[in-house]
This record gives structure tokens, sequence and C-alpha cells, in this order.
């Protein structure tokens, strides 16, 4: 079984132990975590006296990394996490601060858009298998999705669309986005491969989730 730390900032996550909560203040994210029993393929066994190493993955909501690129390298520093994903970079893939984040140690897979949205997987040990959209839409051309794997485990960064006004086409859209998650999620679980999908998922379950429930309703 892998094992793996989640660090959420601000978030919420499921319950269990190998999760914990980071200490930024920025927006909700959730990620969803599963540990496989590989009993039955070949490619991830791992030895039953071998204890696996904990990873702590962090999700932020960047809102412009060229603008925070400053503010990100003091928290890399500080925080020493294993993977990052980010959501909502804000630039297109040539236009990413790479050089500055590769001369630190770190990977960069990245999927960017001019303006908008934008995901980024960081890694200190390099990703493969790299994937830049989310199954089910070959016409959608909004960057809110990069997958890749990790030192074994599977990796999925997203930026679940905000489906506002719900009167517009953007909520349809965020619907038939969310049935491609849940679709995707479905396959890694068949597939017993040991995954994990954080980002800005953009939903509000509850009345702590947003700064004025009242306005929202």
């Amino acid at each position: 079984m892998v094992t793996c730390k989640m660090q959420v900032i601000n978030g919420l996550v499921p319950k269990p132990e190998t999760r914990t909560k980071a200490v930024l203040p920025y927006r909700w994210h959730v990620g969803i975590a599963h540990d496989a029993r590989l009993r039955h393929n070949r490619s991830h066994r791992f030895s039953a006296t071998r204890k696996p190493r904990p990873m702590k993955i962090a999700t932020w909501n960047i809102n412009s990394v060229k603008a925070r690129l400053p503010l990100l390298l003091d928290w890399l520093a500080q925080a020493r996490p294993d993977v990052v994903c980010l959501q909502e970079i804000k630039c297109q893939t040539a236009d990413f601060p790479r050089l500055e984040l590769e001369a630190l140690g770190w990977h960069c897979a990245v999927q960017g858009q001019k303006s908008y949205n934008g995901v980024a997987l960081l890694s200190r040990e390099a990703a493969v298998d790299v994937i830049t959209a989310l199954p089910g839409d070959t016409a959608d051309e909004q960057a809110r999705y990069i997958e890749a794997t990790v030192s074994g485990l599977r990796i999925g960064c997203l930026y679940l669309p905000n489906g506002n006004p719900v009167g517009s086409e953007k909520y349809p859209y965020k619907l038939a986005w969310m049935d491609r998650l849940v679709d995707h999620a479905a396959r890694l679980l068949r597939a017993e491969t040991p995954f994990v999908l954080a980002g800005d998922y953009n939903i509000c379950p509850t009345d702590d989730d947003v700064y004025d429930p009242v306005g929202w309703r």
C-alpha cells in the first residue's frame, strides 16, 4: 500500500490520517486520495517489508504565478513539499517561470493558457507520463487539468470550472466537466492505480466554504 500526506492550503479533505492542513490563507481546495492495494499489478508491486515513504502534497490556487512568484518561492522553502499542484497560473506554458523554479531543484509540468486558468505540477522528482487535459472531450481547450506520475503515485491537478452564472453555458460545462472527472477517477480505481486528485474544486458544500453565504443564496 502507498501512503501520502495531503497538504491543503486552508482546505478540507476527507478524514484519513495521512493528510494534513497547510497554514496559508488562500482559497478552499479539496483533495481526493486513493491508496490502492496492488496485488495484481506487476508494475507497481511493493515489498511487504518495505516501509513506504510519506509524500507531502500541497495544492494552491495561486491566481497568477508570475505576480506571486516571490511568495511561492518563499513558501516552497518553508513548507518543503514533495509535490505542489498550482491552479490559475494565468500564463501561457512558455511564459511559466520555469527557470527560477528549476534553479531551486523543482521539476515543472505545465499546461498554461493566456490570461486565464492554467495548471502546473511542481515536483522534487521528475514527473513522467504527463497528460495535459482531462479525458473525455477533445474539443475542450481550457487549461484546467494536468496529471503525471511522481515516485509511483499518479497525481492529478485540477481547476474545476466555476459555472457562474447558472443560466449561461458555463453551468452545463461545469456539470459535464465534473462527469468527466468522475469517469476518469473510476478508471483509475478500476486500474488499482494509487492516485491523488487535488486542486480547486470550485464547490461550496457548506456555509463555511464561502465568505458571504447569505449573499450567495
